[in-house]
C-alpha cells in the first residue's frame, strides 16, 4: 500500500532515544502526539511542543504501532 502521508525516516542515529525505542530508517512517522503530520515542519512543531514524552504513530511493512519516545 503507497503510503500518501507522514515523514520518512532516513536515518536514526545509534546513540539517540528514537534508536532505543526501536525507530529505524524506512520508518513512516504518521502522528506526532496523535497531530496527523505530512511535513518535516510538521514533525519539528509538534515535536517542539511536546513535554518530555512524544508519542509517534509509525508504520513500518504494512503494520502501524505507537512507539513512546522520550526527548
Amino acid at each position: 500500500r503507497e503510503v500518501r502521508s507522514g515523514v520518512v525516516v532516513t536515518r536514526v542515529d545509534q546513540e539517540s532515544a528514537a534508536a532505543q525505542v526501536g525507530l529505524q530508517p524506512g520508518d513512516v512517522i504518521l502522528q506526532v502526539n496523535r497531530v496527523s503530520i505530512d511535513s518535516v515542519s510538521g514533525f519539528t512543531h509538534q515535536y517542539e511542543r511536546a513535554a518530555q514524552l512524544v508519542l509517534l504513530l509509525v508504520r513500518r511493512e504494512g503494520a502501524t504501532f505507537f512507539l513512546l519516545l522520550p526527548k
